[in-house]
């Protein structure tokens, strides 16, 4: 692995980790077959924390849209009673480039099926955790997009 590529992903790390997660809103979830790939796209609609500035509407929030770009695998865990009782808060994110969960799946599946466009070593591991007991989303993808609607 090249230094580049560390780089890049520690970058897209940061990124990651530099948006408000405490206390935003996961409001749904799709899972879009990207055409001539064989990875997909999981896209997060939010309501994301706007630095407790109250915006012009009155709201401490506004309307995202969180795409994972090549999403090899994806794990999710949720109770939406739970998910609805917490007002569908958000506790906290991360970012890793190596988690167990990650480990567990290279064991599981044998590696990389010997294909360098497949490397799970390309892969992030991001993590939405919901106030508990709401749940979890794993998802493994090379990068994310995240573009405001409001």
């Amino acid at each position: 692995m090249s230094t580049q590529d560390t780089d890049l992903r520690q970058a897209i790390t940061k990124r990651f980790l530099e948006i408000l997660w405490h206390d935003s809103k996961l409001i749904d979830y799709q899972i879009i077959a990207q055409s001539n790939s064989h990875f997909s796209t999981v896209t997060l609609s939010l309501e994301l924390r706007s630095d407790l500035h109250i915006l012009k509407n009155g709201s401490q929030f506004v309307s995202a849209r969180l795409s994972f770009q090549d999403s090899r695998c994806i794990r999710i865990e949720m109770d939406f009673v739970s998910k609805s009782v917490c007002s569908d808060d958000i506790f906290e994110a991360s970012c890793e480039e190596n988690s167990e969960w990650k480990h567990q799946i290279s064991r599981e599946q044998g590696g990389d099926d010997g294909h360098p466009s497949f490397s799970l070593k390309e892969m992030l591991h991001f993590k939405i955790h919901l106030c508990t007991p709401g749940g979890d989303i794993d998802i493994l993808a090379r990068d994310f997009r995240l573009d405001i609607l409001e």
